[in-house]
């Protein structure tokens, strides 16, 4: 028993305090130390429209961007590396007319070192399949997948404003490094 506990004590004395006297064992504060790891952004659906497409917004409740930019409604870059992409889009409306209604979200890149845009993630689905009625109808479209970026590259959710609904949580657009 005796040479158990000179062990524990061992081990424990090893786990030296961090210099700035947090308390925290030193080893626990490497944990994560990698500044790629904390690279993630969370925007989420503005009611105000910019142009024809959704704007995306980092300064609302729940909202933030930490190792990456936000500008000119896109994710810009700043690590290379791989990430998880996710966006998600409610689209809302009520009552149907004759037709069906079309609806599409997609994920783009823009990157420095290719002219054109690629299209990374699209999605599409249609509602009003039954006619004309006038009860209240929601379809959501969530789309999510990894890829890797090299630094400038600029990321984009696109989707047209119409009949998104931009309630708190229901329509956002992140990123984050894996």
């Amino acid at each position: 028993m005796q040479e158990l506990r000179g062990k524990s004590e061992s081990v424990h004395s090893s786990l030296a305090t961090a210099p700035d006297n947090s308390g925290l064992p030193h080893l626990m504060k490497q944990v994560g130390s990698d500044a790629r790891g904390r690279v993630a952004a969370h925007l989420t659906a503005s009611a105000f429209v910019k142009g024809k497409h959704v704007a995306w917004q980092d300064k609302a409740d729940s909202t933030f961007t930490r190792g990456v930019e936000f500008r000119d409604n896109h994710l810009v870059i700043k690590t290379p590396g791989q990430y998880f992409v996710y966006t998600q889009v409610v689209f809302h409306s009520v009552g149907c007319q004759d037709q069906a209604v079309y609806l599409s979200h997609e994920l783009a890149k823009l990157s420095p070192s290719y002219p054109e845009e690629s299209l990374l993630l699209k999605a599409t689905k249609s509602a009003c399949h039954y006619g004309k009625h006038g009860d209240p109808w929601y379809k959501t479209s969530y789309q999510g997948a990894t890829f890797e970026f090299e630094e400038g590259d600029e990321i984009s959710s696109r989707v047209s404003e119409e009949l998104v609904d931009t309630a708190q949580g229901k329509s956002f657009f992140g990123i984050f490094a894996v």
